[in-house]
């Protein structure tokens, strides 16, 4: 007879994250996501809502590799902070969102966290060619760090078409589309989505399917 799964079921190749808090201490963080039952999880790096930031000493960064190695955490996300505007068309912003942004990517960096979660911001009063470029400017630095700039989209009706025109506005290395346990609805969706950015993407530009 063979095993029937149930919906709630989840497959034991999977890795499931939560986003836990950094308050108190690093370790800490690491330590609720394995009490959850998690094999991954998501932190802030620092304090989300604040500009200046704290260094993160070595002790506290050898504990956190620590405990994700015992518990076997990964991948570690960082999310980044919810000031950030890198699309912002005002140059003091701008210049402040670019500085936070390399601290999040140097901390990132530290702490073996293996993705960077940010969101572009939003070009305000400006137009949105000019929130484009200085968003393509944002990223460049970014890949000069030797990180791989992956933007993340939500399926909808159009959205080959619309990540595709987005991937060449950025001038990106990668597109990452992924997998969800929905209706047969969203799947069909999304294999019409892979159907269009296999013809519509930049021949340089990598198309990931993360199941």
């Amino acid at each position: 007879m063979s095993e029937v799964t149930t919906e709630t079921e989840i497959p034991s190749q999977w890795r499931v994250g939560v986003h836990t808090s950094i308050a108190g201490s690093l370790d800490q963080a690491a330590e609720k996501a394995h009490e959850a039952g998690c094999t991954a999880f998501q932190i802030f790096s620092t304090n989300p809502r604040m500009w200046k930031s704290r260094e993160l000493s070595a002790e506290e960064r050898a504990a956190l590799a620590r405990l994700r190695r015992r518990y076997d955490l990964h991948p570690l996300v960082i999310h980044a902070n919810y000031l950030l505007n890198l699309a912002s068309p005002d140059a003091v912003l701008r210049k402040q969102s670019l500085a936070a942004f390399r601290g999040e990517i140097q901390r990132a960096a530290a702490l073996g966290a293996e993705y960077l979660v940010l969101h572009p911001g939003s070009y305000r009063n400006g137009t949105a060619e000019e929130g484009i470029r200085t968003l393509r400017h944002a990223l460049q630095r970014a890949r000069g760090k030797s990180i791989e700039v992956i933007p993340i989209w939500t399926v909808s009706h159009n959205a080959a078409e619309v990540i595709a025109e987005a991937a060449k506005s950025l001038d990106v290395s990668s597109v990452m589309i992924g997998a969800s346990r929905r209706s047969a609805f969203y799947h069909m969706l999304r294999g019409h989505v892979l159907k269009g950015l296999t013809k519509k993407l930049p021949h340089d530009c990598h198309l990931m399917i993360c199941n």
